[in-house]
C-alpha cells in the first residue's frame, strides 16, 4: 500500500537582525546520509561531511505506525538520538509515521541513531544546514496525512522550510513543489520511503507545502 504522510519544518534563519546568531542565509552543507532496512529497531545515518559547530542537523524517519507482535497490534513508537529534539511526529492511521528530529550541532561529533519500539521496516534521511538560528532553530513544524500538505507560519522572509514525505511503498517518485528543491529522495525495497526538499521563505505568513 502507498500511505503517504507530509511533514514541514519552519528553521529560523540566523541572517535576520532579529536573531542572536544574525549571519549568513541558511545553506545547505555537505550531502544528505541515509539509513534503509526492511527490519530494524535503530536506524542510523553517519553525519554529512563538513558539519562544524554551529549548523543543525535534521533527521527524518520514518516507519509503520503499528507492529504486528506474538501479543497482538503494538505501537511503534521513535525515539530521537539522545541529545535531539523531537519537531514533530506525524502519522497516518495504523499504517506509516513520520518523524522529525533536530540537533543544534556543538564541539562533539554527534551520533544521528534513533530507536524504534520494535523492529521493522524503516527508512531516514539526516540533512546538515548552516545559517540557522542556534538558540531558537525551529519556528514552527507541521504533519499531516494523505497527499495534502500541511500549514505551518513562517515569521520572516528568509526562513528556511524543510519539506518531509514519507510513505509505505517502494516505488514512490517524489518531486519538489514549485519553488523548492528535492535534496533526497529515499526509495526502494523496504517499503519504507522518505523525501526531503527545502525552499527559502519570501515573507512571514502561513503557508503549505510539502515534499
Amino acid at each position: 500500500p502507498q500511505v503517504q504522510q507530509s511533514l514541514t519544518i519552519v528553521a529560523a534563519a540566523a541572517s535576520s537582525p532579529n536573531t542572536p546568531a544574525g549571519g549568513a542565509a541558511p545553506a545547505v552543507v555537505g550531502q544528505a546520509t541515509t539509513f534503509s532496512s526492511r527490519s530494524s529497531a535503530r536506524p542510523q545515518t553517519s553525519i554529512p561531511n563538513g558539519v562544524v559547530s554551529g549548523d543543525v542537523l535534521v533527521s527524518l524517519i520514518n516507519t509503520i505506525n503499528t507492529e504486528t507482535t506474538y501479543f497482538g497490534y503494538v505501537n511503534n513508537s521513535v525515539t530521537c538520538p539522545t541529545g535531539w529534539t523531537k519537531a514533530f511526529s506525524g502519522t497516518n492511521g495504523s499504517t506509516s509515521q513520520l518523524v522529525a528530529c533536530t540537533y543544534v550541532v556543538g564541539s562533539s561529533t554527534p551520533v544521528a541513531e534513533a530507536k524504534l519500539s520494535y523492529s521493522s521496516e524503516v527508512s531516514m534521511v539526516t540533512e546538515a544546514f548552516s545559517g540557522i538560528n542556534t538558540t531558537n532553530p525551529i519556528d514552527a513544524a507541521g504533519a499531516t496525512a494523505g497527499l495534502t500538505p500541511p500549514s505551518v507560519t513562517t515569521t520572516e522572509a528568509g526562513d528556511l522550510l524543510v519539506l518531509g514525505e514519507g510513505s509505505t511503498t517502494s516505488n514512490a517518485k517524489p518531486s519538489a513543489p514549485s519553488g523548492a528543491t528535492l535534496l533526497t529522495a529515499l526509495t526502494n525495497g523496504s517499503f519504507s520511503q522518505t523525501a526531503v526538499a527545502t525552499e527559502i521563505a519570501t515573507g512571514a505568513g502561513a503557508t503549505s507545502k510539502a515534499a
